[in-house]
């Protein structure tokens, strides 16, 4: 393995941990530099995660952060939807996922930047 190519996985991991958006991190590495196709880094990112947020849940959990009756409608809903997720990405062409998902980093870039502006700190 590459070492770059631990070094943004380190650093994704650690982003995902703290709930910055390590995903994205991932997924732009796999798709920018290594030219892995979209469909694919999905999986690869899916598969990442699922223990970075398992041990983050985790954590949560034993510092008391949370309930489980809180938790468990969104662990629910994000197993449905990432499955739905998983057979509508392999039903459309793989472009048109890259291009739904810049769309979405974008929108979300632009929303973050308004919070920012907003924020009572910022005045």
């Amino acid at each position: 393995m590459k070492l770059i190519t631990l070094i943004a996985s380190f650093v994704s991991g650690v982003c995902a941990a703290m709930g910055l958006g390590g995903g994205s991190i991932l997924i732009l590495y796999l798709t920018l530099i290594e030219n892995i196709d979209r469909i694919i880094t999905g999986g690869v990112n899916l598969m990442f995660f699922l223990p970075v947020g398992a041990v983050s849940v985790g954590i949560s959990l034993k510092n008391k952060l949370f309930s489980y009756k809180e938790i468990l409608p969104i662990i629910i809903s994000g197993i449905v939807f990432s499955v739905a997720g998983t057979f509508l990405a392999f039903w459309l062409k793989s472009k048109i996922v890259s291009v739904t998902f810049g769309i979405f980093l974008l929108v979300l870039g632009v929303l973050e930047v308004f919070k920012v502006i907003k924020s009572p700190k910022n005045k």
